[in-house]
């Protein structure tokens, strides 16, 4: 039972302690929840009392508004109806995180991915959709580029009496609707457990909270303290490390990294403050050197000081790389430590970039630079060579602004006055093959 004053007290403190936290680290992304579930549920009451919960303490929040109730087709029992709601759904969402991403801490869809897989199900089950359709359209929607990018899905679910009884509770009718009958709940709740056990991996964390029993204030309380403690270990950046004691002995600043060696070693993930500051932790740091097919050209930038500690071996200087460390995300779906860091490198230079490449991690260089404060951030770096004529590379305003983006030429280098650190000085010798005088 809510103590209205306590309750709502614990809450504020909460929230606010998280986004103090939040504000302390460099925005990459909103935190993306989903919410889906049993038709009158409570799900629109709870995302409304979340919404303006969230917004009055400070967070900057965007809602996805649910588009079955302006879907042009009229047949709610067509696949193509499921079908126009969740690309209208994911085309919002992809808008945002594409060209609005560091405008919203919380972005909350109400019926998203997930929601459209369940019905798709149901459908199959009914035989209105058959089994082909089905696994094509449960792949689309479940493509890592989509799933990867919610990190809750909360289902509210309650059972058909209890949703009926709502349903009714303020008509002056007792007629039932297409979706609002007994036959069509207990069957999609069914089809709701059902794609749970099935497809509960391809998602950071599915939450499934029971309304029947409880009242509305006290549903849209429980969702907003588990998405407050949720939202504590999402803002608490996990990042990937070696135990030192596992790894073959780092001897020189640069070698071939063997592929087996570098997919037997076991990576664990922990709270980064923590990683920094543990000797004994490496931390691969998968890099990309952009450059240009011949390799005559490659992409450089300046970090700006904000994004840059005082002492850092890359402040003030100039970098031929582009990456940054595993995060605990990136391991979702991949089974491997190579498909691993192809998906962390892959984000980071969409995230810094804005730019679409898929590394290809069969022949990383380790450059490990044992003259940096604590020497255990061991670089994982790959040659990526794209066509500078169409690339478009847009810095993202916070560590990179698009005026310290270049594109350097071999002929330019020598007697230029760039500084390039240690680890850029090891790739324009050794991946560029470039001399630097």
């Amino acid at each position: 039972m809510v103590s209205i004053a306590s309750d709502i007290k614990r809450l504020e403190s909460l929230a606010q302690a998280l986004l103090a936290e939040k504000r302390s680290y460099r925005a990459r992304r909103p935190i993306v929840i989903e919410f889906c579930g049993t038709p009158k549920a409570g799900k629109s009451s709870c995302i409304g009392s979340l919404v303006i919960f969230l917004k009055r303490n400070g967070f900057k929040v965007k809602v996805l508004t649910e588009r079955a109730s302006v879907c042009p087709i009229s047949n709610k029992f067509d696949p193509n109806f499921n079908v126009w709601t969740g690309c209208s759904a994911l085309a919002e969402l992809m808008h945002i995180l594409s060209n609005e991403s560091k405008m919203y801490d919380v972005i909350i869809m109400d019926r998203g991915v997930f929601d459209a897989v369940c019905w798709f199900h149901w459908q199959k089950s009914r035989n209105y959709l058959d089994e082909n359709h089905y696994n094509v359209f449960r792949d689309f929607f479940f493509a890592e580029r989509w799933s990867a990018r919610i990190d809750i899905v909360y289902i509210l679910g309650a059972d058909a009496k209890t949703a009926l009884d709502r349903e009714y509770a303020n008509l002056l009718t007792r007629k039932t609707g297409s979706v609002m009958n007994r036959s069509v709940i207990t069957s999609y709740n069914q089809s709701i457990n059902e794609c749970v056990n099935l497809y509960e991996s391809k998602f950071r964390q599915i939450r499934d909270i029971r309304t029947d029993d409880i009242s509305q204030n006290q549903v849209s309380y429980d969702v907003t303290i588990d998405i407050l403690e949720a939202l504590g270990e999402l803002i608490s950046e996990k990042i990937g490390y070696f135990d030192r004691k596992l790894l073959p002995n780092i001897e020189s600043d640069y070698f071939p990294y063997s592929i087996t060696a570098l997919n037997k070693a076991p990576l664990s993930y922990g709270r980064r403050n923590e990683v920094e500051s543990n000797p004994a932790l490496i931390q691969p740091i998968p890099i990309a050197v952009i450059a240009s097919h011949d390799l005559s050209k490659a992409l450089i930038v300046r970090k700006t000081n904000s994004a840059t500690k005082k002492g850092s071996a890359e402040r003030n200087k100039d970098l031929f790389y582009f990456g940054g460390h595993v995060r605990l995300e990136d391991s979702l779906g991949h089974d491997s430590n190579l498909s691993i860091f192809s998906n962390a490198l892959a984000r980071e230079i969409k995230e810094e970039l804005g730019f679409d490449y898929v590394p290809d991690f069969s022949d990383p260089l380790c450059i490990f630079d044992r003259s940096r404060p604590n020497a255990n951030h061991m670089a994982l770096c790959v040659l990526c060579k794209v066509d500078f004529e169409t690339a478009q590379f847009k810095g993202d305003g916070v560590e990179f602004r698009d005026s310290n983006l270049k594109i350097i030429k071999q002929i330019d280098l020598r007697g230029s006055r760039l500084s390039p650190e240690k680890w850029s000085q090891i790739i324009i010798q050794q991946m560029l093959e470039w001399t630097f005088l």
